[in-house]
């Protein structure tokens, strides 16, 4: 359970300043694009 919360909460601030709103780098973005299809 607490391995769960944990991911949940790493995962959270992982996608934090795309959920904020705030810029971010090239290499940032490219990293939040997991799957070869979401990259434009």
């Amino acid at each position: 359970m607490s391995l769960y919360v944990g991911l949940v909460v790493a995962n959270f601030i992982w996608l934090w300043p795309i959920l904020n709103g705030t810029s971010i780098t090239n290499g940032h973005w490219n990293a939040e694009m997991w799957l070869p299809s979401w990259r434009p």
